[in-house]
């Protein structure tokens, strides 16, 4: 794999640029979304005290850290529903190919950047796990609240749930449903390469949901007698 320099000419930029455009293109999801990672890491960039140049690399490997998604057929990338086996495989491979892709034209940094940006360098991986956040829909002392404060807690059954909620707030407003933005707090763990975990945090945000795992297809997966499909 040819290793260009750090800063990429004129010529390569443009093609990098041309890159991510054909990438907006072609999927839906990701136009937004590497944007956005763009422009956050030119933000914290900032706020940390990188130079000009370090923020300018940070704003490239923000918006080319997707690009090996140029090699997903469409189908997959824009697939409404969950990804079957073989899709999620290929898919995960999108880091690794858009490190090669990019590689030629700008240095290592932004480069590996592209590679590792779904793990850690070290050989760690971050892990989050996002709940619906139920209480930015609810202010304190509403009837809401206090009716949940009465239930106290939602109860499962194998038939049915009476949720701690009323339902439409529960299953519908609140619910982390496939492909549309929702509340959530979000806790992190980061998981070194030996298994221990060195750093945790607990925080809100929107998230988008690509697949959701339901308790009736959790359970049948759990004792070994159904299959979980799993999107990237």
């Amino acid at each position: 794999m040819r290793q260009a320099p750090a800063g990429p000419s004129r010529d390569s930029l443009k093609s990098l640029l041309d890159h991510s455009r054909e990438l907006a293109r072609r999927d839906i999801y990701t136009r937004a979304h590497s944007g956005r990672v763009s422009r956050l890491t030119v933000e914290v960039g900032q706020k940390i005290g990188l130079s000009p140049e370090e923020c300018e690399m940070a704003r490239l490997a923000g918006l080319l850290h997707d690009i090996g998604k140029l090699e997903i057929p469409t189908s997959i990338l824009n697939k409404p529903g969950p990804l079957d086996p073989d899709e999620a495989e290929l898919v995960r491979t999108h880091p690794t190919v858009g490190a090669t892709l990019v590689a030629p034209y700008i240095g290592a940094d932004v480069v590996n950047a592209v590679r590792h940006h779904h793990e850690r360098v070290d050989g760690g991986i971050r892990i989050m796990v996002g709940v619906a956040d139920v209480d930015s829909r609810v202010k304190p002392g509403t009837p809401v609240d206090q009716h949940a404060a009465k239930n106290t807690t939602s109860v499962y059954t194998g038939i049915r749930t009476f949720s701690m909620l009323p339902e439409q707030l529960s299953t519908n407003l609140t619910s982390l449903n496939e492909e549309v933005d929702r509340q959530a707090v979000v806790v992190e763990m980061v998981v070194d390469a030996d298994g221990e975990v060195s750093r945790t945090n607990i925080s809100r945000a929107t998230v988008r949901n690509r697949a959701q795992l339901t308790y009736n297809g959790v359970g049948p997966w759990l004792d070994s007698q159904g299959t979980v499909i799993f999107s990237d």
